[in-house]
């Protein structure tokens, strides 16, 4: 987790992009939740997004998921933006 770094330093954001991820842990997102607002998942191996993925609530502001092993965009991901 990172409070600054590329992003502003009053966001919490978290950069995971390339470290070969193929999927987020339920405890990764435990631990993230109502607190993250930046979310960098890019340059991984994602073929989808786990439906606990909406437990991150309505902070997360930001997402980045290009460069994955998406064939569709999440659903789960489209609900955390409305």
């Amino acid at each position: 987790r990172d409070r600054g770094g590329d992003w502003s330093s009053d966001v919490c954001s978290s950069d995971l992009s390339h470290k070969r991820i193929a999927e987020v842990p339920i405890e990764v997102i435990e631990e993230l939740r109502d607190e993250v607002e930046k979310l960098a998942l890019g340059y991984n191996l994602l073929r989808g997004l786990s439906p606990h993925f909406s437990a991150l609530g309505s902070k997360l502001k930001y997402l980045n998921v290009r460069v994955n092993m998406l064939t569709v965009f999440p659903q789960v991901a489209s609900a955390a933006f409305v």
